[in-house]
């Protein structure tokens, strides 16, 4: 949503929350192309302090084979950090791939030329990500 940064609508969640017995928590990153990383920091920051939901079965990513770039990084965060519960599909995007896309535009016809300017290394080999709950 244009009008609401993710850190305000986390915040909004948050304080809905607060107070109510919630028992799980479930991050939907299915059919995410990615973008910055970053973004789900207010979210992990936030269920860290809730060490109801931080514990093994209480949070859930839902991931498709349309999961990649950050989505996918993102999707690594919470299970590392948070001890989420990976369900859906196996990523199709490998885990070690390049990213952090930049583009510029040709002077003469205006295409848009699109290139990787990093690449991650995310866990040894070149598997997928692949479900906890397929």
């Amino acid at each position: 949503m244009p009008s609401l940064s993710f850190r305000d609508f986390t915040k909004q969640v948050l304080a809905a929350v607060e107070g109510h017995p919630v028992n799980q928590v479930i991050v939907d990153v299915r059919h995410n192309g990615g973008a910055s990383s970053a973004v789900i920091n207010p979210l992990i920051a936030g269920l860290k302090n809730r060490p109801d939901l931080r514990s093994e079965g209480h949070l859930f990513v839902l991931t498709s084979a349309a999961t990649f770039s950050a989505a996918l990084m993102n999707t690594l965060d919470l299970k590392k950090q948070l001890h989420a519960v990976v369900a859906g599909q196996a990523s199709a995007q490998s885990l070690n791939s390049y990213g952090d896309i930049r583009s510029f535009r040709l002077p003469n016809s205006g295409l848009e030329v699109r290139y990787c300017t990093q690449y991650f290394k995310l866990m040894p080999g070149t598997q997928v990500l692949e479900p906890d709950l397929p």
